[in-house]
């Protein structure tokens, strides 16, 4: 019976770590937006590109950094939450600039790609 019990309470405890470290890996289209904007507020550009959508075709690191190294000049991003419909999902951004009192709103679209959220466009308003 001890053993039984012993046995039942690993399986459980298996589950649940399972459950929760696989629930934790992946980002909801908000969190995506936020750690894109901040990856390339850091200039980290790498971690940026990442998260780019397979559907926006192969982008070489080199011209991804060039065409988006001025969002380093990016003073605050701040992003509403996301409207999701299935496997599609947009995300509104504010984004400030440093040292202007100007706001640039950008819509974030993205796409669950086995049920990894990925930017598709970015539609600038």
């Amino acid at each position: 019976m001890k053993k039984i019990l012993i046995g039942l309470i690993a399986v459980v405890l298996v589950v649940v770590l399972v459950w929760v470290f696989a629930g934790s890996s992946s980002e909801n289209p908000q969190q995506v937006v936020d750690s894109f904007f901040s990856s390339l507020k850091a200039g980290n550009f790498e971690k940026a590109h990442d998260y780019l959508s397979p559907e926006l075709g192969v982008i070489p690191l080199n011209e991804f950094q060039q065409s988006m190294s001025a969002f380093q000049l990016i003073g605050n991003a701040t992003t509403e939450p996301a409207e999701i419909n299935e496997n599609d999902a947009s995300v509104k951004t504010i984004l400030t600039i440093v040292n202007e009192q100007k706001a640039l709103t950008v819509v974030v679209q993205l796409k669950s790609f086995d049920g990894e959220w990925k930017i598709v466009d970015l539609v600038f308003g």
